[in-house]
């Protein structure tokens, strides 16, 4: 195979469904959580892939890390398209979103309204409105403008304190400044699975701007499963429901959907799979060429939805199970068409032939250095793919500025999620791990920036909202209205402080 062929294979990682025009969507009554039925050619699989995944547990996580990265043939995309365009929040997730809309065609409306559920920190927000910019000529109108895009968010809150560091994106640099953009729901959690999120009571109070509902809604969640990587797809089955139902919601007639998804071992996701091949025209599974070849991370791009198919039964069905925290699947498995189980089994077995043959590739590499001959071939490949990336999506760069980031040190936080530095046999059930490995943590730590941890006082030329005088605590939130012990002639926030005399106080300003 030529150094082109094998780079262009990226590219074209896809399964499309072919769906019949005798599918229909699920007899409400039929919709459920605890179905007890499975399909053995596709638990088989799970177990085949588990057993090559298996063979990772006792890498000692730097060094593996460290030589994925090598082997990435898509390793040197990000930095290609930094020189060639210089987007705004470059992340892989960009890089990969940006090929679907290319390869996809999923912003083809004018004007045009998208909806992003677990977005944080925002990266296809960004994508998407540099698409819509670099697609429009110097003398066309801004398609990434105002008057041509209206976009929302949702993600966990990062100013919930009740929300879980380890589940809660917390670099804010684009939610700061676009807030009213960002629905969290109605206990401001930004949890999709809360029965407070009320994707309903959204629509109705921002009729104006979803303007009949939304032709792109994309849907990017996960949940960590570093502990449990064997369940991956049925821990992370309750967050795809919930996507899909508030997608559903959501959309337009005709509009797209994109969902982040893994396997389709269990039978949730295969159920799932159903319910959006009824009721879309055309359904994709596609693994971009930058998502992570070992990984099971796939996107399902659903293409013309057709809300008719769609009873307020299914809607209503559907909307309790979500409420309730659960999967989707349904009863039995003489619910689905013989002809759909088939064509799952073909997808299944596709993508899962395509993340063994990376791990074995990988472990070959690791374990027996590769020759020069190998090597230079490989960098070959990964300049190819970086170019025909460039090449294929046309990344330039686009004269209108950007949605507004707040400017500042990159969050560690962010990044410290991913420390691992012990393989999973030594992490799983052994609690006291860490203390192993206490100097490599020590030396992780130093090398964070110690701007980043500074507990000063934030510098006055911040948005004056990001210091709130210690009276200004209960402006903040809703209106108590009759409260026992609150006097309706409290004093008021001054808006002077700290110039304010009369307000001085020891205490240390609120940061916002």
């Amino acid at each position: 195979m030529s150094v082109y062929e094998e780079a262009s294979q990226l590219f074209r990682r896809q399964f499309t469904f072919k769906a019949s025009s005798a599918w229909r969507p699920p007899d409400p009554n039929r919709i459920c959580s605890d179905a007890d039925w499975c399909l053995p050619a596709l638990q088989q699989m799970k177990t085949e892939l588990n057993a090559t995944k298996s063979l990772l547990n006792d890498m000692e996580p730097i060094a593996w890390r460290r030589h994925t990265t090598w082997t990435n043939r898509a390793a040197n995309v990000m930095n290609r398209v930094r020189q060639s365009a210089a987007p705004e929040l470059l992340t892989q997730a960009w890089c990969k979103f940006f090929q679907l809309l290319h390869d996809y065609e999923l912003a083809d409306t004018v004007p045009l309204r998208s909806f992003h559920l677990c977005e944080a920190p925002g990266a296809f927000i960004l994508a998407l409105q540099h698409y819509l910019r670099s697609g429009c000529a110097e003398d066309e109108c801004d398609r990434g403008g105002e008057d041509n895009w209206t976009w929302f968010a949702n993600t966990l809150n990062p100013y919930y304190e009740g929300n879980d560091f380890k589940s809660t994106v917390t670099d804010d640099r684009l939610i700061f400044t676009t807030l009213d953009r960002w629905y969290f729901g109605q206990d401001q959690t930004g949890d999709v699975m809360s029965p407070e999120f009320m994707v309903d009571r959204f629509l109705e109070t921002s009729s104006s701007d979803a303007g009949g509902g939304f032709h792109l809604v994309t849907a990017d969640g996960s949940v960590d499963c570093q502990d449990d990587p064997a369940e991956q797809e049925a821990t992370v089955a309750p967050l795809h429901a919930a996507e899909v139902v508030a997608a559903l919601k959501l959309l337009a007639e005709g509009g797209h959907l994109v969902l982040k998804m893994f396997t389709f071992f269990e039978m949730s996701s295969v159920s799932l799979l159903y319910l959006l091949n009824c009721v879309f025209r055309q359904v994709h599974v596609k693994k971009p060429a930058c998502s992570k070849p070992g990984n099971s991370e796939v996107y399902v791009v659903c293409k013309s939805f057709r809300g008719e198919a769609l009873t307020a039964d299914h809607v209503t069905a559907l909307t309790n199970l979500v409420a309730d925290r659960r999967a989707l699947c349904v009863s039995g498995v003489e619910d689905l068409p013989a002809d759909f189980v088939s064509q799952v089994e073909e997808c299944a077995q596709y993508f899962k032939e395509l993340q063994e043959r990376t791990i074995r590739e990988n472990i070959q590499w690791f374990q027996n250095d590769m020759d020069q001959p190998s090597c230079l071939r490989l960098q070959s490949v990964k300049d190819t793919v970086a170019s025909l990336y460039i090449k294929r999506y046309e990344c330039r760069h686009v004269g209108q500025p950007p949605l507004p980031l707040m400017q500042g040190p990159s969050t560690f936080l962010l990044r410290c999620r991913g420390w691992n530095v012990a393989s999973f046999s030594e992490r799983n059930g052994c609690s006291n791990w860490w203390k192993k490995h206490a100097e490599e943590l020590r030396k992780m730590l130093d090398g964070v920036p110690l701007a980043n941890i500074s507990h000063s006082q934030p510098s006055t030329e911040l948005l004056s909202d990001r210091v709130a005088p210690c009276a200004s605590w209960i402006r903040t939130g809703r209106k108590y209205g009759k409260f026992p012990g609150l006097s309706s002639s409290a004093r008021q926030p001054c808006w002077t402080w700290p110039s304010c005399s009369a307000c001085r106080t020891p205490s240390t300003p609120l940061t916002i």
